[in-house]
């Protein structure tokens, strides 16, 4: 039997994109596809951003490492602060900041760089003495503190009034919102996504986009992908009101710790980012050692919390990606799993190529090139990686333990088709 709302319509029987997922990605995906006239449906087996969306503390930034982030990050800030203007709906966008406390000296060049790096793109972040740390934030106590780099346009917002503002512009362009629906498989023709099936029937599709955030994983598996994002549980505590709280608390990271707070009505939310352990579904919150370990640093930095008591705290799913193969961003890993049982040709691709085993440089007596450390023949050369394994690299194909890795752009179709494969 459909589920749906009152006044919602059955399910679409087919759509040019399912969009699966409901929390503030796939809401604004659906938006931009249905913005730029292409039929789309969003499903979400909840309500929309009742997943991670509802427990994420909404940071903005453009305090990032690498170029894709940074440019990704002013885009978002230029994004949500015109948001209310744009979509009628008032979000809490407050440029609070970004204060990254340092406790090493041994980090400070690696801060150095990324200020230099962020004034490239006009960012107005800068290392700060642990002094003037103190004056962006009065309660914060900064003994051992060697610096702290303070990147004062970052923000925060409120994520589900972005999902909900998302979602009425979604529909305002013609995309179909539908909750209650949970995808429970993908269905392929060959190479091709045919459509999905669904707790609401069987929808007719040539694309899928994945917003599960950290369920990312099982959705992947239904259409025989491999997708490298785990679910790890995150613990948050709220606490009660703090005397002489300031207006503004910039979102506050203590490194390497991770520990960190920010302002949440009269008193602070706090975290730290705990050792991984084992991926799952476990959100129930566990205060045992974790908590008298948040206690210990929140006593370091921030010791006027020790008197407010805890409001409430709860736990909820944070995605990380697991590192397939630590090769540079350039390279796609691509691992094609081919269904038991006799092979259609039409419908699968022949093998990958083994690594190279010969060179026209290759001289007989002498072991193949490949095996060879440090040497050069052409564009090819042999590449270590911190886990002691070898990737094997020319201008076009990477090889690591048999697996291949190909440059997104600018070769042949025959290895094009393997970027659509699992």
């Amino acid at each position: 039997m459909t589920s749906r709302a009152a006044g919602e319509t059955p399910v679409p029987r087919s759509a040019q994109v399912v969009v699966i997922g409901g929390g503030v990605i796939g809401v604004a995906c659906a938006f931009r596809l249905a913005e730029a006239g292409v039929e789309v449906l969003l499903l979400e087996r909840g309500g929309l951003g009742e997943g991670s969306t509802a427990k994420a503390a909404g940071g903005i930034r453009s305090s990032f490492t690498s170029r894709v982030n940074l440019e990704l990050g002013l885009r978002g800030l230029v994004e949500f602060e015109g948001f209310a203007g744009r979509f009628g709906t008032e979000i809490d966008f407050r440029r609070d900041g970004y204060l990254y406390l340092i406790g090493d000296p041994a980090e400070l060049p690696a801060f150095e760089r990324c200020a230099a790096l962020q004034a490239e793109y006009g960012v107005r972040s800068r290392l700060i003495s642990p002094a003037e740390a103190r004056e962006v934030v009065p309660l914060l106590d900064v003994d051992g503190l060697v610096g702290a780099l303070w990147s004062p346009d970052d923000a925060k917002a409120t994520p589900d009034a972005v999902v909900q503002g998302y979602a009425r512009a979604a529909r305002a362009h013609g995309a179909v919102l539908r909750t209650g629906v949970e995808v429970t498989g993908i269905e392929r023709d060959g190479s091709a996504v045919s459509g999905v099936v669904t707790s609401a029937g069987f929808v007719r599709t040539g694309a899928v986009v994945c917003a599960a955030g950290a369920w990312s994983g099982r959705l992947g598996e239904l259409a025989g992908v491999e997708l490298p994002v785990r679910p790890y549980r995150r613990q948050v505590v709220f606490t009660g009101p703090i005397p002489g709280l300031p207006e503004r608390v910039p979102l506050t990271i203590e490194m390497p710790s991770a520990f960190y707070f920010h302002r949440e009505g009269e008193g602070l939310a706090m975290s730290f980012c705990e050792d991984d352990g084992i991926p799952g579904f476990d959100t129930r919150y566990e205060p045992e050692g974790w908590l008298d370990r948040l206690a210990e640093l929140a006593a370091r930095r921030v010791p006027a919390v020790l008197d407010a008591g805890i409001r409430t705290a709860w736990a909820g799913l944070y995605e990380r990606k697991r590192r397939v193969v630590p090769l540079p961003l350039r390279h796609r890993l691509l691992r094609p799993r081919l269904p038991d049982g006799p092979r259609d040709r039409r419908n699968h691709p022949r093998p990958l190529p083994r690594p190279p085993t010969h060179h026209r440089h290759h001289r007989p007596g002498r072991p193949p090139l490949h095996h060879r450390p440090g040497r050069l023949a052409g564009t090819q050369h042999r590449l270590n990686v911190p886990d002691g394994r070898l990737v094997y690299r020319n201008s076009r194909l990477a090889y690591l333990d048999g697996r291949l890795a190909v440059r997104p752009s600018g070769y042949a179709s025959r290895l094009s088709r393997y970027a659509s494969r699992p």
